[in-house]
């Protein structure tokens, strides 16, 4: 397939596959539908949950690291391979109108189609399935990493699912989550057309040694700290009352 028509097939994909019958289970379920964004876009929210999400990052190269240095057997490997060449065909940009058609298909699309099913639609229908937001949170996550179906990055994916649904359950808002995607991935296909390289995640992480691996670990540990301090600013985490 040319790049031309790995587009295609990737919107295609997304509006048919996820959009589309999100949209429709939702007009025509009332609780999806009261449960989707109970709660409105707030800005000053926004710049304390851009500084959590920021801080997050280090965690989601740490798994990218531990990811790359699991071991995978040769049919995954040429799976990966064969991926990997799709990938580079897709994210061929050479010129500014490339880069917006991209970041349509592979950033504003995948933010919107993705958080509505993943968050607006599986991780409600969970919570009231497991009776437990926890588990709701858990499971859609997981989920969410394991369907991009790239075994190379899915811990790293699990982790960024994990942080789109505490955002969308902390604040139930679905358009923090998609704007949050949206920044994810946005980041990444702006960085691919400003440097020409089209495997950043691969190359950045492919010498997964002890040393990078002990480098990134401590900034994960280091960003524990404003983690914790924004999310009790965001209300998020509540302190024991003394008495």
């Amino acid at each position: 397939m040319t790049g031309p028509q790995l587009i295609i097939a990737q919107i295609s994909g997304q509006i048919f596959g996820l959009l589309l019958p999100a949209f429709l289970v939702t007009i025509n379920k009332s609780l999806i539908r009261s449960e989707l964004s109970p709660r409105l876009f707030k800005l000053d929210s926004f710049y304390w949950i851009l500084a959590f999400m920021i801080c997050f990052l280090p965690s989601v190269a740490c798994s990218a690291v531990v990811n790359q240095s699991i071991p995978l057997p040769e049919w995954a490997t040429s799976t990966e391979d064969k991926l990997a060449e799709l990938l580079e065909k897709m994210l061929k940009m050479d010129s500014f109108s490339d880069y917006l058609v991209m970041m349509i298909t592979a950033a504003v699309l995948p933010a919107v189609a993705e958080e509505w099913v993943f968050r607006g639609v599986l991780q409600n229908q969970l919570k009231h399935l497991f009776k437990s937001q926890i588990s709701a949170w858990l499971v859609s996550s997981i989920v969410f990493g394991v369907i991009h179906m790239q075994m190379e990055g899915v811990l790293p994916r699990i982790l960024l699912g994990l942080l789109l649904g505490l955002v969308y359950w902390k604040t139930q808002c679905i358009w923090n989550s998609i704007l949050f995607h949206f920044l994810f991935n946005g980041v990444q296909i702006t960085a691919v057309y400003l440097l020409g390289e089209t495997n950043i995640e691969s190359n950045a992480f492919q010498s997964a040694d002890l040393v990078k691996f002990l480098q990134i670990g401590a900034m994960t540990l280091f960003s524990l700290v404003p983690l914790f301090f924004i999310s009790k600013k965001l209300g998020w985490i509540s302190t024991p009352k003394t008495s």
